[in-house]
């Protein structure tokens, strides 16, 4: 790895890997330098010791990391890889894995990741097998964690309704709903136990044609398996969802 300031070229000590390969490169506000390796390793050099550490990014038995595309940090310290997989967080000793099979997300290789002022995450997602893309806000501040949607080139008017799983899911002791409504209609959203009981009525209004997201707290709930369900004029359909606490 190496530093150009316009005068003088400076080499930095290698890693594990004898020929370099360092791909992505970020430097945080610490001025800490966060490099992927071709080893999928992440591998952070503090400027102020000249020391490295290197990790292998990824909980033991829980995904194969294969390709890092994307490092970021966040202002809470909270390290962001992306992946030809999806979007993993590493927040102490905590991992959180993101792709298209638990959120929003309709592709699962990460191409870039930004944070703003705010601290929300925006992730450059390269289109999947049938062309969807874009660019994906991840919000932290009132969102519980949750990616709010996939931003691609034109704004389209829902075709069709639709539920979306929660997410994230598992959660504790929030989520977030999103749905769809193709044609002004009367929309209830309701939560249900196990045993078919109403829990929470979260939606019970008119609503115009667009795309939404609701909010479910399930702080008072116990930990365990609750459906909900959306009814829509003559369209209905119900999700699955997990509490753990």
């Amino acid at each position: 790895m190496f530093s150009f300031d316009g005068t003088h070229w400076e080499i930095y000590p290698e890693i594990y890997t004898p020929n370099g390969g360092y791909h992505p490169i970020y430097v945080d506000e610490e001025n800490n330098v966060w490099v992927g390796t071709i080893y999928n390793q992440v591998a952070k050099y503090d400027q102020s010791t000249g020391s490295w550490d290197a990790f292998s990014p990824l909980p033991a038995g829980s995904f194969k990391l294969d390709y890092i595309t994307a490092l970021a940090v966040d202002q809470k310290g909270v390290l962001w890889i992306g992946f030809d997989g999806g979007l993993t967080s590493k927040d102490g000793n905590n991992w959180t894995l993101y792709n298209s099979a638990n959120s929003p997300l309709d592709g699962d290789w990460i191409m870039d990741i930004n944070v703003d002022t705010t601290n929300n995450l925006w992730l450059a997602v390269y289109p999947n097998n049938n062309g969807i893309g874009g660019v994906v806000e991840f919000n932290k501040n009132g969102i519980n964690n949750g990616l709010t949607d996939v931003k691609n080139n034109t704004a389209q008017t829902p075709k069709s309704f639709s539920l979306a799983q929660n997410y994230p899911n598992p959660f504790n002791p929030s989520t977030i709903i999103k749905y769809q409504v193709s044609k002004e209609s009367f929309v209830t959203i309701k939560v249900y136990d196990v045993l078919g009981r109403e829990l929470n009525q979260l939606v019970n209004e008119q609503k115009p044609v667009g795309s939404y997201e609701i909010s479910f707290n399930a702080s008072s709930l116990t930990s365990g398996i609750y459906f909900y369900r959306i009814t829509a004029g003559n369209f209905s359909s119900v999700k699955k969802m997990i509490l753990l606490k």
